[in-house]
């Protein structure tokens, strides 16, 4: 009887260091292929390294792309009509925006207006011809001489167009004076690319001057002119608009013009406040002795901002 419980008792014993021994094994095992397991070379570390310009700003899938922001040109005309009322014209203008610079020229155009679409190089009208694209629109101020040379025609070849987008509102400021349906107030006025005297052509043989087409977009209809854009406002209120407006100047290189009309339109590509009739501007904001408007810039190929001289 002894016999048999030493031998119970020896049986026990050994499965019992059989046991420990199991357990710490698995838990070694376990313990290697958890270290193993961490590691372990993650899928996303194959990839391309993210590389940083010098302005630490990550460039590739996870770079943060920086908005350019538009340098809008925000300018208060003072004005008094044939009858003595008084106005402030409010106008916002872009700089001159290479249309290939689709997500800038788009950016811009949303901000103006919702409600009209920017249009595209086949909703100008313009016709083809020997030397390009051509137009036979009215200047801004039809059969004016004085005003503008009326047989200055748009004719480009053109492979690219620059786009000045804007808006423009006018305030009734004459004091203790209200305009209403029962006292309309009209007249006429233009916003002009380039000087009263640059009134040559096109840049041709050392000329200073490049034909445009100015669109203002008014609530159910649009008018379309050479040579800038005009407004002619019927007020029945103290304040009209704002109205966006868009001008198009063309781009044509050649081997004489390497560079376009980007020099140009830097340079000179002013815009200018000119009465058509019944109202004169205060000489304020003035660019010269003669003109008054300002210097829009422009954005080129570059997609930078570049002010004039």
């Amino acid at each position: 009887m002894k016999k048999v419980l030493a031998f119970i008792v020896a049986t026990v014993i050994v499965l019992l260091l059989f046991g420990c021994s199991k357990s710490k094994s698995d838990n070694t095992n376990q313990y290697i292929a958890s270290g193993i397991e961490s590691t372990q070379i993650s899928p996303t570390s194959n990839s391309e390294p993210i590389i940083k310009d010098d302005k630490e700003n990550a460039i590739g899938t996870d770079a943060k792309v920086e908005q350019k922001k538009i340098t809008w040109n925000e300018t208060t005309f003072n004005a008094t009509d044939s009858e003595g009322y008084t106005y402030e014209i409010k106008v916002k203008a872009s700089p001159w925006i290479l249309y290939s610079n689709t997500k800038i020229i788009t950016e811009a155009w949303d901000e103006i207006t919702k409600n009209h679409s920017l249009p595209e190089l086949s909703d100008w009208n313009l016709k083809k011809g020997s030397k390009g694209y051509y137009s036979s629109l009215n200047a801004v101020k039809d059969g004016a001489t004085s005003f503008r040379r009326t047989d200055s025609g748009f004719n480009y070849s053109m492979f690219d167009m620059y786009y000045c987008v804007g808006s423009l509102s006018i305030i009734n400021t004459t004091q203790g004076w209200d305009i209403d349906s029962r006292n309309p107030r009209s007249f006429t006025f233009a916003l002009c690319p380039f000087k009263c005297d640059d009134v040559t052509y096109d840049k041709k043989n050392g000329e200073d001057y490049v034909s445009t087409i100015g669109r203002v977009f008014y609530n159910n209809s649009q008018t379309d002119k050479i040579l800038g854009v005009r407004f002619s406002p019927s007020m029945t209120k103290n304040q009209w608009g704002s109205v966006p407006f868009v001008i198009m100047a063309p781009e044509s290189k050649s081997p004489s013009e390497p560079n376009g009309f980007y020099e140009l339109l830097k340079n000179k590509g002013c815009l200018v406040l000119e009465s058509v009739n019944s109202i004169s501007f205060e000489k304020t904001n003035k660019i010269d002795e003669k003109n008054i408007g300002f210097y829009p810039g422009i954005i080129g190929e570059s997609g930078e901002y570049e002010s004039a001289p």
